[in-house]
């Protein structure tokens, strides 16, 4: 910026707010002209670092394109061994922002009272290990399948059932969501801070506490078993997600207009 005299444009994101030295986000924070933040938790980080204005929310580009893509839902199915069960997943890294463990703790109450459910954990990470040592300890092997990361997210997604997303800092707005959203997969999400606000209970997700496995698992066999409530989430997912102005673009759009009003006057 001082070399170039040009005004700086920093798109943040959380892992670097969270675990930079606060110097040097302080230092950041005040240097930069404009800041593009997706989610109310970013925003709410750069307030507390003494940043008010100058926050200009654009979402970030997710590649819709890519689920739109024709899915091989029946050869994804033999490869997972998958029959007719309903498909129950858990995708994104096993690490504690994601809350893996929590997925993993509901299942037995499930399969107490349904054995037509099978659950997949999709993604990897630092809390693999504890994960295997749980389902061991739970019994529960054969009722889930640990894949690893995968690259066709468009199948599994839509051989889902219900889309399970767990974090006790934020999931506003993470990428995954918005893709089994966009997709019309029902979603079930606990609620740390901003997700009731952002997330309309029974609307658009089918909200439940957060570190409570009886009341997810009980939240599961609700959307199985009621059919008109299940389809309602499956409709307004979607809407919901062109509202938020995630389509590319409408981000592109934003993108340019930030930019040209940056530009000096001539």
């Amino acid at each position: 910026k001082i070399i170039y005299k040009k005004p700086i444009v920093c798109t943040v994101r959380g892992a670097g707010l969270r675990s930079m030295p606060t110097f040097l986000r302080k230092y950041i924070t005040r240097r930069t002209d404009i800041f593009i933040s997706w989610t109310p938790e970013l925003t709410a980080l750069l307030n507390s670092l003494g940043r008010k204005k100058g926050v200009v929310d654009i979402k970030q580009m997710i590649d819709f394109d890519k689920l739109k893509k024709k899915a091989n839902i029946q050869k994804f199915k033999k490869e997972l061994n998958l029959k007719n069960e309903k498909i129950i997943t858990f995708l994104g890294r096993m690490v504690h922002m994601k809350n893996p463990l929590g997925f993993i703790k509901a299942i037995p109450y499930i399969i107490n009272k349904r054995k037509d459910v099978k659950f997949l954990m999709v993604g990897d990470g630092e809390l693999k290990p504890e994960a295997e040592k749980l389902i061991k300890k739970l019994n529960i092997e054969k009722h889930i399948t640990l894949t690893g990361n995968r690259s066709d997210v468009n199948n599994v997604l839509r051989a889902t059932d219900i889309f399970v997303a767990l974090s006790p800092i934020c999931h506003t707005y993470s990428a995954t969501i918005i893709e089994a959203m966009f997709l019309g997969t029902p979603t079930i999400l606990d609620t740390p801070k901003y997700t009731k606000e952002n997330f309309t209970h029974k609307k658009y997700a089918y909200l439940v506490p957060n570190n409570n496995p009886e009341a997810l698992a009980d939240a599961i066999l609700t959307l199985l078993k009621d059919k008109k409530l299940y389809n309602k989430l499956s409709n307004n997912a979607p809407k919901f997600v062109k509202k938020l102005g995630f389509e590319k673009k409408t981000i592109i759009e934003k993108t340019l207009n930030l930019y040209k009003k940056l530009q000096p006057k001539r």
